[in-house]
């Protein structure tokens, strides 16, 4: 008989540090739906996965963690040309793109059907921002930096609490962010607070940010947040809360497109994100990969 075959890439620090506790369960799930579970414990480097990947040849990945782990996870299958379907246990601090899917907090249905070979397929379209992927977000601007500056440990132990903190800690530093933007053949000169492109409708743990997103139309959605009052943006923050989104805000500029290039016109050091992960200084080029990946569902 021959047994489908899962490899679970899990973090063992991400979210409050407790995945490493479902094991046991998601290896039961496993067996009694016909699969070999093959867990994985992932580190900040992982240079010998892709050959391990290979050696195994699984049916499917599935990444536990956070948004930060699927994105390690999405970057080392594209880099390796390592194409597998993917599935997510979200368990990190934030889950954005798991929630987005539909497959947040459904774990015993969601791989139990990964398992048995009857989870359902979507091909979904991926970022690529000088070399490096994402799956969901790329940021630049005023908040880019906190979580990378929000200790582990409180993050385990407040959740997204810390995120907020540490972004009150930043606000006396904030300034406007001059960039020039190149998108859809047009170029655009703006004084920003944050610029995000993304994939999916769910980003920072808000649903629903601004309409006509979609992960498989070969397009990212930019959403530049322009320099404002306080007031401002603190309505803006209110909107996403309630999740009205915040396309058609003021001080909000929404374009889609497949390509952008974003420079800093004040010459400073800007760090990107992507993924609640460091990335690459500005400038930056940003591509869509249309259909780059499959994702498994429910």
């Amino acid at each position: 008989m021959n047994r489908r075959k899962i490899v679970l890439m899990y973090n063992p620090v991400s979210g409050h540090a407790r995945f490493k506790y479902k094991l046991d369960e998601i290896t039961e799930i496993c067996q009694k739906n016909g699969a070999v579970l093959i867990p994985y414990r992932t580190e900040k480097e992982n240079p010998e996965l892709p050959d391990f990947l290979r050696d195994v040849d699984p049916d499917g990945v599935i990444a536990a963690g956070g948004d930060g782990t699927l994105h390690h996870a999405v970057d080392l299958l594209l880099k390796n040309d390592i194409n597998k379907p993917v599935g997510i246990i979200g368990s990190g601090t934030s889950n954005d793109f798991a929630t987005y899917l539909g497959v947040h907090n459904r774990l015993k249905e969601y791989v139990g059907k990964i398992a048995a070979g009857t989870a359902s397929i979507r091909t979904v379209d991926a970022g690529c921002a000088n070399g490096h992927h994402f799956i969901n977000v790329a940021s630049a601007g005023m908040l880019t930096g906190v979580p990378h500056k929000v200790n582990t440990k409180l993050k385990n132990t407040f959740g997204k609490l810390a995120y907020y903190v540490g972004g009150l800690k930043e606000v006396t530093k904030f300034k406007p962010l001059p960039l020039t933007i190149e998108a859809g053949g047009q170029v655009y000169h703006e004084d920003t607070f944050l610029v995000v492109l993304i994939n999916s409708d769910a980003v920072g743990s808000f649903r629903h940010v601004v309409g006509g997103v979609a992960v498989d139309d070969g397009l990212l959605d930019m959403l530049l947040v322009r320099w404002s009052s306080p007031s401002e943006l603190m309505g803006l923050t209110a909107s996403l809360a309630g999740g009205k989104g915040i396309g058609g805000a003021k001080n909000v500029m929404h374009i889609q497109s497949d390509k952008f290039v974003i420079t800093a016109d004040s010459g400073e050091v800007i760090e990107s994100d992507l993924d609640g992960e460091a990335g690459p200084k500005l400038p930056l080029t940003i591509t869509a990969k249309q259909g780059a990946l499959k994702f498994f569902c429910l």
